[in-house]
Formats: C-alpha cells, structure tokens, sequence
C-alpha cells in the first residue's frame, strides 16, 4: 500500500488550484521539506518551489511557519541563477477542508533572505494581503497580495 503524507494533500490542493486558474506544472523533484515543479510563464520556463505548513495561532492573527534553513543554499542558488522562480507556500488551515495559497516572487524572497531569517513568517491581513515579518521591527514586513496566479501565467 502506498502511504500519504500530509504535504501530499498539501501539494495536491496547490496543483488543483493552479489548474483551475489555467497553469499546468511539471514535477521536477520532490522531497521531504519540498516540491518543485516547472511551469511556461511567457514562453519561457519558469519553476515553482511550494512548501506547506499547518497554522499557528499566536493570539493576534492566525500565521504559518515555514523553516527554510535547510533550503538556504538551494534557495541562495536559485536567485544566483536568474532562473525565474516562484514559492508557492501552502498554508494549511484544515488539511482536508481549507487552506490558503501564497506565492512570493523572487525578488521578494531575495529581500527576506537578506534580513538573513531562517524561517518565512506569514500572517493573514484583512486587508486582502498576506503579511510576512522580516524580524527587523514591528513595523517592518513585506505585504504579498491575495491571488496572485496571473503572475504565474
């Protein structure tokens, strides 16, 4: 018998949800800590790098915790490299009724790495955002906007 994981259903929620915004990924690798997948973005390759987490209440907002340590070097190699790339995060809420989708660009994951944190902190904003911590100060975070799938196309 073949044993699901519970990133598998994480990975298949992202995959469905990418298919019905009309985006047809590849899997390239698969892992433990990730999988990534290629895409056509323009004619042009591009790979999708997506993680998963279950939420973390902290009292205030609902967040999700991805550790990345492990993934620094391979992540440091993709922004060497000028491929295109895209993270897509998956935020779980309830594995098998409800979660959420985050995908942050290259340049925005450039600017995380540079605060140099281990882990992408994401937290969900009323305002139709999601909001990522950079450690700094309180008032210091990158805001990634809701539904982002046209910038995969």
């Amino acid at each position: 018998m073949s044993e699901l994981k519970k990133s598998d259903f994480a990975y298949g929620a992202a995959i469905s949800a990418l298919m019905s915004n009309g985006i047809y990924p590849t899997l390239v690798s698969s892992g433990k800590r990730r999988n990534i997948y290629k895409i056509s973005v323009n004619n042009k390759e591009c790979e999708l790098y997506i993680k998963s987490s279950s939420i973390s209440n902290n009292g205030l907002y609902d967040n999700w915790i991805f550790n990345i340590e492990k993934e620094l070097d391979e992540l440091n190699e993709y922004l060497s490299s000028g491929k295109k790339f895209f993270i897509l995060l998956v935020c779980i809420v309830d594995i098998f009724s409800k979660g959420e989708l985050v995908i942050i660009n290259s340049d925005e994951l450039k600017a995380l790495l540079e605060t140099g944190k281990k882990n992408i902190t994401i937290s969900r904003q009323r305002t139709g955002e999601y909001m990522i911590s950079t450690g700094r100060k309180k008032d210091e975070y990158i805001n990634i906007r809701y539904n982002r799938f046209n910038e995969l196309k």
